[in-house]
C-alpha cells in the first residue's frame, strides 16, 4: 500500500525505497508500467491512496490450492468413470437379455416377455419385441385353427358329395318321370330343387352374383308352390352388378331362415324382398320381410354368436353365412341383423366391391 500527498510526499509505503518522485509518475500515468504493478487509487482531499499488486505475484496460485484442485479434479474423473462403467455394465446386461430373448423367439418360444419400465430407447425396444411376439403367436395359433378347418371343411365336402349326387340324379329321374305323366307343375317343383342341388354340387366356391341370383329364385319358386298366394318376392338387382364375385350359398340360407321362421302363414301379404346397392367401397345385399322377426335379445345373441370365434363346424344358417365370409373377406364383412319397422327383420350382406367383376 502506498498513501502520499500530492506535493508528492510519501506519507506511508510498504516499499519505502521501490518508490521515487511517486506522484509524477501517477499524474503521467506511468505508475503500472514504471513498477510493474497492478493498481488502484483513490484520492481525498489532499491524500493520495494506492493499492496496487505487483505484476509477478499476480495470476500465481498457491500450491496448497494447485494440490487441492488436482485432486479434486482426480477424484471427480475416477467418480466420473465409474459411473459411466456402471451404467455400461447395466446397459450391457439389459442388451443380453434382449439378445437372449431374441434367440428364444427365432427357436419358437414366443411366450417370452421383457421387462419393461426404465422409459429409454432400450425400454421402447422391448415393449416393440413384446408386442410383436404376441401379435406372432396370435397370427400362428389364427393361422393354425384356419388350416384345421379347411382340412376339416374339405373332408365333409369330400363325405357330403355322395348323398347329393345320387339325390339329384334320383330328383332328375322323377322329373322325367313326372313331365311323361303331363305333370307339368310337379316337374317345375323338382326342376327348381335339382337346381339348387346341383349348385352346390358342381359349382365353385366363388360364383358370379347372377348366379347366386338365378339360384335364389328358383329356391324362392319352390316356396311359390307350396304357398301360393302367401306371399310377394321383390327382387331389385341393378345389371351393373351382374359379374360381380361372390362365395356361393350366402343369399339362399337367409331365404331359408324367412320361410322356417319368419313367414305368417295366417296372413296373405307376406313380403320377402332383395335389394343390392353400394355403400362407399363396399357391395349391400339387403334382404327385408315382414315376418314374425325376432326379439331383441335373440338379435343381440346371435349377433354376438356370430362375431365369437371358433369353429364353426356344424353350424348351419346366418353363423355359417356371416363365419364363411368373415373367413374370406376379413373381420370388417358379414352379415348384419336388425328390426324391420313395424314387423319383420332385415339382413344385410356386406362384401368389398371392386367394380363390376369384384376381382
Amino acid at each position: 500500500m502506498l498513501v502520499y500527498l500530492d506535493s508528492g510526499e510519501i506519507l506511508y509505503a510498504t516499499e519505502q525505497e521501490r518508490f521515487q518522485d511517486v506522484a509524477s509518475i501517477v499524474e503521467n500515468g506511468n505508475f503500472e508500467a514504471s513498477y510493474g504493478v497492478k493498481y488502484y487509487r483513490q484520492h481525498k482531499k489532499d491524500i493520495n491512496y494506492i493499492t496496487y499488486i505487483d505484476n509477478k505475484e499476480f495470476g500465481i496460485i498457491p500450491i496448497a490450492d494447485y494440490i487441492m484442485f488436482v485432486l479434486v479434479g482426480l477424484l471427480l474423473l475416477f467418480i466420473g468413470s465409474n459411473i459411466v462403467n456402471w451404467r455400461l455394465r447395466k446397459l450391457t446386461t439389459r442388451l443380453n437379455k434382449i439378445l437372449a430373448a431374441m434367440e428364444k423367439a427365432m427357436e419358437g418360444d414366443l411366450n417370452i416377455q421383457l421387462e419393461v419400465g426404465h422409459e429409454d430407447e432400450l425400454d421402447i425396444i422391448s415393449e416393440y419385441f413384446n408386442e410383436m411376439c404376441c401379435n406372432l403367436d396370435s397370427y400362428i395359433q389364427k393361422s393354425y385353427i384356419a388350416q384345421i378347418e379347411q382340412k376339416t371343411a374339405e373332408m365333409q365336402a369330400l363325405q357330403s358329395q355322395i348323398n347329393p349326387h345320387f339325390l339329384y340324379n334320383t330328383l332328375e329321374a322323377i322329373r322325367m318321370q313326372a313331365i311323361c305323366n303331363d305333370d307339368k307343375e310337379v316337374g317345375k317343383m323338382l326342376y327348381g330343387l335339382a337346381v339348387v342341388f346341383r349348385s352346390q354340387i358342381k359349382e365353385d366356391n366363388i360364383i358370379t352374383l347372377a348366379k347366386e341370383v338365378y339360384y335364389c329364385k328358383k329356391y324362392v319358386e319352390l316356396f311359390e308352390f307350396r304357398y301360393k298366394n302367401k306371399f310377394k318376392f321383390e327382387f331389385n338387382f341393378p345389371e351393373i352388378y351382374i359379374q360381380v364375385s361372390i362365395i356361393k350359398f350366402i343369399i339362399q340360407p337367409i331365404i331359408e331362415n324367412y320361410f322356417v321362421h319368419g313367414i305368417r302363414l295366417e296372413d296373405e301379404n307376406n313380403i320377402l324382398s332383395i335389394n343390392i346397392y353400394e355403400a362407399e367401397d363396399d357391395l349391400i345385399i339387403e334382404i327385408k320381410d315382414n315376418g314374425k322377426g325376432m326379439p331383441e335379445s335373440q338379435i343381440i345373441e346371435k349377433l354376438n354368436e356370430m362375431n365369437q370365434e371358433g369353429n364353426s363346424q356344424g353350424s348351419i344358417g346366418l353363423l355359417n353365412v356371416h363365419r364363411r365370409m368373415v373367413a374370406t373377406y376379413g373381420n370388417d364383412y358379414g352379415l348384419g341383423i336388425r328390426h324391420n319397422n313395424p314387423n319383420g327383420l332385415i339382413v344385410t350382406i356386406k362384401i368389398p366391391f371392386r367394380g363390376e367383376s369384384n376381382v
